[in-house]
């Protein structure tokens, strides 16, 4: 049978309750960097629902630079959402007729 060993000073004992374990699992070691928040990818069908593209289109956008470059994760295609969002927001805005060439 083995022996529990002791706590020693440096080293305190562990929590038994779940909340002080989770708390202790919360802590992070001094200097250690904050991982960013995962990045969400949109898959092909869900990317093709939200722009005005047929995939070969998309493709030939891509390959032109006009459109971020998908990813392969596995065997499937996707894109980062900012990426997307990006490009979304930085479509030119529709010209009406008498506009101001200015604006």
């Amino acid at each position: 049978m083995a022996r529990k060993k002791k706590p020693t000073a440096a080293e305190p004992p562990l929590p038994t309750s779940d909340a002080a374990l989770a708390q202790l699992i919360k802590q992070r070691p001094v200097g250690e960097p904050q991982r960013p928040p995962p990045r969400r990818m949109i898959g092909r069908d869900e990317m093709l629902a939200l722009v005005p593209y047929t995939y070969p289109a998309l493709i030939e956008l891509m390959k032109r630079g006009l459109f971020p470059r998908a990813r392969v994760i596995g065997k499937k295609l996707c894109w980062p959402e900012e990426e997307y969002e990006q490009w979304r927001v930085n479509l030119p805005f529709q010209r009406w007729k008498g506009e101001d060439d200015e604006t």
